[in-house]
């Protein structure tokens, strides 16, 4: 869910970071897009899958999942993007990633 302020999150070398998002739908042009990706020594990427539309037009739920690599602090920036040419974010998701 969206935030006005930063979510903090702290984590240790191997544990995972999964983020949810729920209101994705790329068949009406509305999406989330990374504003600012993390630091890859600190959070590796595992993975990022969009489940399927349940019916035509429905909702297609984005998991992203991360690990915590090395200790450090990072950030991640989502948007939440509607289509065409000048766009502004509908919605932001921050996350600042601290590994210990």
């Amino acid at each position: 869910t969206p935030h006005k302020h930063p979510l903090k999150v702290t984590l240790v070398p191997g544990q995972r970071l999964i983020i949810s998002l729920k209101n994705n739908n790329p068949s009406t042009g509305y999406g989330w897009e990374y504003w600012t990706r993390p630091n890859r020594h600190v959070l590796a990427f595992v993975s990022d899958h969009i489940a399927r539309a349940s019916r035509p037009g429905a909702r297609q739920p984005r998991t992203i999942v991360y690990r915590a690599a090395k200790r450090g602090t990072t950030h991640v920036r989502l948007v939440y993007m509607p289509p065409g040419r000048h766009r502004k974010p509908a919605a932001k998701l921050t996350l600042t990633i601290r590994v210990r």
